[in-house]
């Protein structure tokens, strides 16, 4: 096999796993594994094997706040904090601190 075909390949192989792998997260998150829906909020935040967008970002790491996963509450402030919305930052920043998420903690005392 010349160098080409491996690394076209490594290619389909890996794209078919991360699409794969988002199903699963999607499925997890489905079925209340906050953390799935935190990682998932990640990859559409960034853009991460997925087309980005920060409305399916944002109601990810809602759902995983609203379930007192303090690492997602601090990914919304992140969010927040970018679009200039300091009050709605703060917010988030707070509740993540309040579930003892060591960076919400961290952010919340920026401001």
């Amino acid at each position: 096999m010349n160098k080409v075909t491996f690394l076209l390949a490594s290619l389909v192989f890996s794209s078919s796993v991360y699409a794969t792998n988002v199903k699963e997260l999607e499925s997890s998150c489905n079925d209340g594994f906050l953390n799935s829906c935190t990682d998932l909020g990640q990859m559409y935040e960034q853009g991460q094997f997925v087309k980005r967008d920060y409305s399916k970002a944002s109601a990810l790491y809602s759902v995983a706040c609203n379930n007192s996963y303090g690492e997602a509450c601090n990914r919304l402030g992140l969010l927040y904090s970018l679009k200039g919305n300091r009050e709605k930052a703060i917010k988030y920043y707070r509740i993540g601190c309040s579930f003892n998420d060591k960076f919400a903690c961290t952010n919340l005392s920026r401001y």
